[in-house]
């Protein structure tokens, strides 16, 4: 291969403005080119979709846990509830006792029934819960 000192720049200059004027071979795109694009895109929209429902989720779970959590502080500011901790609450305690120990003994009466039908009432919730779900209809972009 003869190296830049052997050429002159005229000859350097002819040799490509040769390559320059042949027409360069034109490639043609693979019969599956536009298939595979296709399925490029569907990922990224999917993957794009899906950080959207992540994002929603997340935001949805932050703003449950700190409405629970300022739900709780004000009821505790607002029943003063280290007092009543403390102290009991005057002229109540009699009739809570009664519904306490009123609901007591009919729960304990018979246990077979009602865990039947705590049974079927947290069955009947878990499919609502799920029926509402927006993970349900996730399943049609598999």
């Amino acid at each position: 291969m003869a190296g830049r000192d052997d050429l002159k720049d005229t000859e350097l200059d002819a040799i490509i403005e040769a390559a320059l004027r042949e027409p360069a071979p034109t490639m043609r795109a693979p019969i599956d080119f536009s298939r595979k694009v296709e399925e490029r895109v569907n990922v990224l929209l999917l993957r794009e979709r899906e950080k959207a429902r992540f994002r929603a989720g997340i935001t949805v779970m932050v703003i449950s846990v700190v409405v629970t959590l300022l739900t709780a502080a004000a009821v505790v500011w607002f029943t003063h509830l280290s007092l009543v901790l403390a102290n009991g609450t005057a002229g109540n305690s009699g009739q809570m006792d009664t519904w306490r120990i009123s609901w007591w003994m009919a729960l304990t009466g018979y246990r077979g029934a009602y865990t039947l039908m705590f049974s079927i009432l947290v069955g009947v919730a878990t499919f609502i819960a799920i029926g509402f779900s927006p993970y349900r209809r996730s399943r049609r972009y598999r």
